[in-house]
């Protein structure tokens, strides 16, 4: 549907993500960049949709996100481009969030399950802001495995199969980091608390 809505098309279908981003680097048009995000417009689009929840919004967004990534790409170096551009995505409809106080943040209760109900009742937009810090550092607490699962399943809502064949791990372990990685975060969550 948003590949109808946003009429980007793949004219270099055979290049993968990292040529076309070493091209937009070497000469810096934005027809490479254009070709890569439109690989992902979907993505975005249900991503700012889940956060933003207005079409209208979300089809702005998709092109502020677009016009941010083609700055940040001449910046930073990338190793994978599908997770840095969901990461980007994330930080903008969060700060988009934080602009517009009267909006919920929803982010961390509805994806990681760990905060409890109360949270969407949080009026203080700086409490709110601080429990998103200890999820992000409790995040970064946990071992490397448990926590690429945890993003992989939580954040890009991708199945343990598939997190299992991209990892290259069974099924069973897909699940234990899973399983491993939420009760280490709550636990982190509750010292914090």
């Amino acid at each position: 549907m948003s590949n109808t809505i946003f009429h980007w098309q793949d004219k270099h279908q055979l290049m993968s993500d990292q040529q076309l981003m070493a091209q937009y680097k070497a000469t810096l048009d934005k027809e490479w960049v254009a070709t890569l995000f439109g690989r992902y417009v979907d993505l975005l689009y249900g991503l700012s949709l889940k956060h933003l929840k207005q079409s209208d919004e979300c089809v702005d967004a998709v092109y502020e996100i677009f016009e941010l990534i083609v700055d940040k790409l001449r910046k930073h170096e990338v190793d994978n481009f599908k997770s840095w551009l969901y990461r980007v995505a994330c930080n903008y409809c969060i700060d988009k969030i934080r602009r517009h106080k009267n909006k919920t943040i929803d982010i961390a209760s509805s994806q990681l399950q760990l905060i409890d109900a109360s949270y969407d009742l949080i009026d203080d937009m700086k409490e709110k802001e601080m429990i998103l810090e200890k999820i992000n550092t409790c995040l970064l607490s946990l071992n490397a495995n448990q926590r690429q699962s945890i993003e992989m399943f939580f954040f890009q809502e991708k199945s343990y199969q598939i997190i299992a064949e991209e990892l290259n791990i069974s099924w069973d372990q897909t699940r234990s980091l899973i399983q491993n990685g939420k009760r280490n975060l709550k636990i982190c969550m509750q010292q914090q608390s």
